[in-house]
């Protein structure tokens, strides 16, 4: 017969968790769910035929314990600094003519979306942070981001789930770098 096990056969020290015991069981819970949800937050190009990188494949970069460890966005950046990288990161911005060009495609006469920068590429924050050829001096930090370049559109998701601090700081100032290029404005739409 099976015997039922109460709480109280086992001693206080057998129920005491801490902090970190806590903190890491939150952390895999969360790995796994948004590993499920991976689906949920890649991008696919629209332009491709075959996807350079798999789901699977994205959902092995998922690591929640650096978002505290590591923040993307710091408490010591200005609102302003903090809306751009995040713009940038997301990509559902009115910055960038492909989120334009994504409501406005039941219109046939709409073209695919031209970066206002270099008027060759179709825009999109992948196309300002890896390609567009009109910003200058960003030829260096692009090289150091280059690990996050070859996932493309989804170039955000080993971003967020980086453990290195500097690494991200250096995509701010890219970030920073492009803005202050860039012949979009927030004026602009007032």
């Amino acid at each position: 017969s099976m015997r039922t096990t109460s709480l109280l056969d086992y001693g206080p020290e057998t129920l005491l968790y801490y902090k970190e015991d806590i903190n890491l069981y939150s952390a895999v819970l969360w790995d796994q769910s948004f590993r499920s949800a991976i689906v949920d937050v890649c991008r696919v190009d629209p332009f491709a035929t075959i996807p350079l990188n798999s789901m699977e494949d994205l959902a092995k970069l998922v690591d929640t314990g650096a978002l505290t460890e590591a923040p993307l966005v710091c408490r010591s950046r200005t609102r302003k600094e903090s809306t751009d990288i995040m713009d940038f990161t997301h990509g559902c911005c009115h910055r960038f003519q492909n989120f334009a060009y994504s409501f406005l495609k039941y219109d046939p006469s709409t073209t695919i979306p031209i970066c206002l920068e270099c008027c060759l590429l179709p825009d999109s924050p992948f196309h300002k942070l890896f390609e567009c050829t009109a910003m200058a001096g960003v030829t260096e930090i692009r090289e150091k981001l280059v690990d996050i370049s070859r996932y493309e559109l989804n170039f955000h998701i080993p971003l967020i789930f980086s453990r290195d601090l500097k690494f991200k700081m250096t995509f701010a100032k890219l970030v920073k770098l492009i803005v202050d290029q860039s012949t979009f404005d927030d004026s602009l739409l007032g």
